[in-house]
């Protein structure tokens, strides 16, 4: 048999192999207040770097702390952050800086002096900062006044982005603009669920899950992370079906495909459905989808009008045209083959951020509160065994996450829809 036809068909058994991670990816810390504690951007940010990007590699560490300023963060940042070794430092701050109120240049000043810390402490190469700027806030909720002192506040937020972006350039950082995004969508969702459509939370400040899935997003985007997730082109007439970087095709003929995918479509709960907490309330607002979560369905030759595509336990119907165009399947089946999968790996890295919080907060607060009101010295020492053993306990959960990110099988089955 010659070499190139025996290449041809070994090609749908061959390994799906993912790309190496940036170095500077490696292990991306986050620091930030209690919107960074809160731990949803950054399990969504992980979830689709792990499963969704294609890339082979990456940790996520969270130093989240409630109350915090760049300031605050500044003291610390030796003790709790310069031990892990980041090869990435995403700083999220400004909420807290800002103090509530008009723009303040004292403020500003203290915003920018701990930024300059941060960024004389982390100097590149080794690792990376990126300067988040602030979240805005929900002017028709903010619990810290009126409207038009909510109003008032997102202008201090803006500027504040300003100040971070024009260090991140002054500095060899980058820049991360959740701001902008923010600021985007939000008069979207006012204006098609209402005024007390609360993405950005109870308070206008703690965003729900759809809020931090923006944050999320920015800093994908920022990162050169978040990328289609892949297209499946079928031709009808020949029963082949070609595919992209990611996927493979176990079998294929007319109308039926068998495909292995190593990427996961990033997947959202159907059940939720116009939930201020659900994300994919928003999809039409920003540009997640259309980026960076696209799986795409193309189909040549197709001889009916319409066409019933079966993928997993849902079937729909599409048009003809809209099957040349290309159908995300991604978008129209929330619930797919890939869904309950997605949803144990999203419970796993939760779980080893929850870790994170332990490790790298309640222990020391522990330790603080132990020899400034019952004076025991030398804390560090007794907490070790502990800290050790959770150290021990989050690289298993880094293994088990590892182990299941593995390849899945689908099928994808397209009929002639009868005709009316």
């Amino acid at each position: 048999m010659k070499p190139f036809l025996l290449v041809l068909l070994l090609l749908p058994f061959l390994p799906l192999r993912a790309e190496p991670i940036a170095p500077e990816l490696e292990r991306i810390a986050f620091a930030g207040d209690s919107i960074t504690q809160m731990r949803q951007y950054t399990i969504q940010f992980e979830t689709y770097l792990r499963f969704c990007s294609g890339f082979d590699g990456g940790d996520v560490l969270m130093f989240g702390w409630g109350g915090e300023t760049t300031l605050n963060f500044a003291t610390r940042m030796a003790r709790d952050v310069a031990p892990r070794k980041p090869t990435s430092l995403v700083v999220v701050y400004g909420m807290n800086d800002g103090r509530y109120k008009a723009f303040d240049e004292l403020n500003a000043k203290n915003y920018s002096d701990g930024l300059r810390k941060i960024l004389a402490f982390f100097p590149p190469p080794g690792t990376r900062v990126w300067i988040a700027s602030p979240q805005a806030v929900d002017p028709d909720i903010f619990n810290q006044g009126t409207r038009e002192q909510g109003v008032v506040y997102n202008e201090t937020l803006r500027r504040f982005g300003e100040i971070g972006q024009k260090l991140a350039a002054e500095n060899g950082a980058k820049f991360v603009d959740i701001n902008a995004v923010m600021r985007e969508v939000l008069p979207k969702a006012k204006a098609k669920y209402g005024p007390k459509f609360k993405i950005f939370g109870n308070d206008g400040i703690h965003s729900s899950r759809a809020g931090h899935f923006l944050m999320a997003y920015a800093c994908l985007r920022a990162m050169n992370i978040g990328r289609p997730i892949g297209t499946f082109t079928h031709d009808y007439a020949t029963g082949t079906t070609e595919t992209t970087d990611g996927h493979r095709v176990i079998a294929s003929k007319t109308g039926v495909m068998e495909l292995e995918s190593s990427r996961y479509p990033y997947c959202f709960n159907p059940a939720e459905g116009e939930d201020p907490r659900n994300p994919a309330t928003l999809l039409d607002m920003f540009g997640f989808q259309s980026e960076m979560n696209s799986m795409l369905l193309r189909v040549r030759n197709f001889p009916a009008e319409s066409g019933i595509v079966s993928w997993g336990a849902a079937k729909k119907t599409f048009s003809r045209a809209a099957l040349e165009k290309g159908v995300d399947l991604a978008l129209e089946f929330t619930e797919n083959p890939f869904s309950e999968k997605f949803r144990a790996v999203q419970t796993a890295v939760a779980a080893k951020q929850n870790l994170d919080f332990t490790l790298f907060k309640d222990l020391q607060m522990w330790r603080m509160n132990m020899e400034k009101e019952f004076k025991i010295p030398d804390t560090e020492n007794l907490l070790a065994p502990l800290r050790a053993a959770l150290e021990t306990r989050r690289e298993a959960m880094k293994a088990e996450l590892a182990k299941l990110r593995v390849p899945l099988r689908h099928v994808i089955r397209l009929d002639p829809a009868p005709s009316r």
